[in-house]
């Protein structure tokens, strides 16, 4: 790993408003959302019930 590697892994590290903002947003993350199951209640309760 060279000088500018190692220097833009600690800006990275150091910006913890990036850090934040990516936090803020994995929490909210929600894969049934994305696939768009979210108003699929019926499957999830057979996929629950099997």
């Amino acid at each position: 790993m060279d000088e500018l590697d190692k220097k833009s892994i600690e800006e990275f590290v150091l910006d913890i408003n990036c850090l934040d903002r990516i936090s803020r947003k994995a929490g909210k993350f929600n894969p049934f959302e994305t696939l768009g199951l979210v108003n699929n209640e019926k499957k999830h309760s057979n996929v629950l019930a099997w």
